[in-house]
């Protein structure tokens, strides 16, 4: 699904107002030290985005973030495609941000209700990023699709997203495909059933 010439087209048009609270970094970063050694992330961070360190709520560009993703996948430690890693950092985000308080109070308020979990996507994204827009719309009384645009994450973190949701908030069995992915990898649909 995501592919190095789609991450490559986000990081393109990306630009500086694009912004992402450091915790969505270190959410990455947190994962991909399962793969590169602490001490070469730190390296990447530096050569990268000129620090070392993000401050949990702080707001940084999102071409950081997407940079050193690109990166990662050229380590030797990193075996993964583009679209595994993204997917798997999309989850490993989502996981990292329900450990906060504000996390904790999400869980609590999407627990077996996965269609009123799935109508806040679009808020839930403000306080997290600056770019993109983000449609809820209800398909049935099991299914939803949230359409997005000028999503900078792509297909493969997003879907990550959706399904860790599943796993760790709702409590109910679900399914989330991508479908309609256009040629930046930044406008498509995902369409959740349970």
């Amino acid at each position: 699904m995501d592919t190095e010439a789609l991450l490559q087209k986000r990081i393109a048009i990306a630009t500086p107002e694009d912004t992402i609270v450091g915790i969505g970094i270190e959410g990455a970063m947190d994962y991909l030290k399962t793969m590169v050694p602490e001490r070469r992330l730190l390296e990447l961070r530096q050569e990268i985005t000129g620090t070392t360190s993000y401050k949990s709520f702080f707001r940084y560009p999102m071409s950081h973030l997407l940079r050193l993703m690109q990166a990662a996948l050229k380590e030797p430690g990193v075996s993964l495609d583009c679209h595994t890693l993204m997917h798997s950092c999309g989850r490993h985000s989502l996981r990292m941000f329900l450990d906060s308080p504000v996390g904790r109070a999400v869980k609590m308020i999407g627990k077996g209700k996965p269609m009123s979990l799935l109508s806040s996507v679009p808020m839930s994204y403000k306080p997290v990023v600056s770019f993109g827009v983000r449609v809820f719309e209800k398909t049935g009384d099991n299914s939803a699709n949230v359409m997005f645009q000028r999503e900078l994450f792509g297909p493969s973190w997003s879907l990550g997203i959706f399904n860790e949701g599943y796993a760790s908030i709702s409590g109910v069995q679900g399914t989330a495909r991508v479908f309609d992915i256009d040629d930046t990898g930044s406008n498509f649909i995902i369409e959740s059933i349970w």
